[in-house]
């Protein structure tokens, strides 16, 4: 795993509770959901059609012997059992059917289908003024260095959704993509989040050249 350990691999980009997933050829954006109320619902997600993959977060409590415990700030409380309606929200969203995802696998093994890795708030790995150079230098190092299936561009959906890292849709699809599509562990773009997505028009911009 070089000098990247599991508990990196895991944590970096942030926790995911599931994955869903639509039938998308080559790369897909993948969208982070749970935590903006005003995001719409998981359903709704599901049916814009722009997404490969939906990812819940967070999944803030785990190992050690836990009850697994998720934190969906934007839109039920777990504890009093209201996010039973996101569980309802998978069964009826067809758009998206459920794959199943062996985590435990992937631990035992050090192998994972997806790692989704977060290109922004790091200076030293993330574009910025203009400078791709950074950013494709920590690729690099991603796509060589980690044993994984797919690897995902990670990066804020709107100027406001992250404190650095942002990237203009033309300088991604115009200089960003056609770089790093060359590698075999290219997975898509993933984006934070739902919320800001809308706000901003970001995948609409992106999704014919991810």
């Amino acid at each position: 795993m070089a000098k990247y350990s599991k508990a990196t691999l895991l944590l970096l980009p942030l926790l995911v509770l599931l994955l869903i997933k639509s039938s998308h050829a080559a790369g897909g954006i993948s969208i982070y959901w749970g935590q903006n109320g005003n995001e719409g619902t998981l359903a709704q997600t599901c049916a814009t059609g722009r997404y490969a993959y939906v990812n819940i977060a967070f999944l803030n409590k785990f190992g050690n012997g836990q009850t697994p415990e998720m934190n969906l700030a934007g839109h039920c409380n777990p504890a009093n059992g209201g996010c039973t309606i996101v569980s309802g929200g998978i069964k009826t969203a067809p758009q998206c059917p459920f794959p199943d995802s062996n985590l435990g696998t992937a631990l035992n093994t050090g192998l994972f289908d997806y790692v989704w890795v977060q290109f922004y708030n790091n200076r030293p790995c993330q574009y910025s003024s203009g400078n791709t150079t950074n950013l494709l230098n920590s690729w690099n190092r991603w796509t060589t260095s980690i044993d994984a299936g797919k690897i995902f561009l990670g990066l804020p959906a709107a100027p406001s959704a992250a404190g650095s890292g942002y990237i203009p849709p033309d300088v991604l699809t115009s200089q960003i993509l056609p770089v790093i599509k060359k590698s075999p562990k290219y997975g898509g773009v993933m984006l934070w989040s739902k919320f800001w997505d809308d706000q901003n028009g970001y995948s609409p911009s992106i999704i014919s050249s991810v």
